[in-house]
């Protein structure tokens, strides 16, 4: 059996509910340039995103994949489907719904900031980083020979060949790390290993626009940081005031932090065509590369 290497920043289930009569429509920002697309297998994807190395050194494409589909591509239709019985019933009742939606808005509050995280440009930040820090552990080298290690009950032998065994270790990591830096993206922490940065309480606004339809960003969701900052492991994080992202091409929804907003509530908000346009051309602006935009986008428009 074959195993998919064609990995997805912004997942399928996600992107599926953006299609159109033809299939998709992708917008080339730096281009400015139109792509046609019948299916999602090549939309916000890239071969060997999430590959890594396992712990004997072999390529391992599957892992991380699973990991992450587990965790937050599986479980984004029953958060939605919540988020829309929730609209349907608020409509209906002419008043908001009793449905309890506030463990699918910590899902897309994760949501939206993993998949920001799981994009290309991020990976590769992150990429970079660990090929720095690699780069830089390289220099301490020459090093190792002035190290006084006298002191020890060691046989020179037995000392040479330490060190000889250190700057192997050193230069095997480097290459590894090298030959496959444009090939594997290292995984980027996940929401789970950052839980300063999702607040306890959390409001949101949802939007539904009768038309035109939303757009989706490669970027997944647009977030607002706030000067503020919390210490997590030797570091401080900007604490986040929201998360923005389109669930569907009719359903956006803002998921603010409560602790910014104390007095504000969960609402639901009808919306025609000029803040729709607003809001799509936020998600234009943010995206890093590329845009799943309606079937009548024109050039012209931007």
């Amino acid at each position: 059996m074959s195993i998919p290497r064609k990995h997805h920043y912004v997942p399928q289930v996600h992107i599926k509910r953006f299609e159109h009569s033809d299939g998709y429509t992708v917008f080339i920002k730096d281009k400015k340039k139109l792509i046609s697309k019948k299916s999602s297998h090549d939309i916000f994807a890239i071969k060997d995103l999430n590959s890594s190395l396992d712990e004997n050194g072999n390529i391992d494409h599957t892992s991380i994949e699973l990991s992450l589909g587990e965790i937050w591509d599986n479980k984004f239709n029953s958060h939605l489907q919540s988020l829309l019985s929730w609209i349907k019933d608020s409509i209906e009742q002419n008043n908001y719904s009793k449905i309890p939606i506030e463990e699918s808005l910590k899902f897309f509050f994760e949501y939206g900031l993993m998949g920001y995280m799981r994009s290309i440009r991020k990976k590769r930040e992150f990429n970079d980083s660990i090929i720095n820090s690699i780069l830089e552990l390289k220099e301490l080298i020459p090093h190792i020979y002035e190290v006084d290690l006298s002191n020890l009950e060691f046989t020179k032998e037995q000392t040479e060949i330490g060190r000889e065994g250190i700057k192997d270790f050193i230069n095997l990591s480097t290459n590894l790390a090298t030959e496959w830096q444009n090939k594997l993206k290292f995984p980027a922490p996940s929401a789970i290993e950052l839980p300063m940065l999702i607040p306890d309480n959390l409001v949101g606004d949802i939007f539904v626009s009768k038309a035109p339809p939303f757009y989706l960003p490669d970027c997944t969701a647009i977030i607002l940081k706030s000067e503020k900052t919390s210490e997590y492991q030797n570091r401080n994080i900007n604490k986040i005031v929201s998360i923005s992202l389109p669930l569907t091409q009719n359903v956006f929804i803002q998921i603010r932090n409560k602790d910014f907003f104390p007095s504000d509530s969960t609402d639901l908000f009808s919306i025609g065509k000029e803040r729709t346009e607003e809001i799509n051309n936020q998600l234009i602006n943010y995206a890093f590369e590329q845009v799943l935009v309606a079937k009548e986008f024109k050039l012209q428009s931007i």
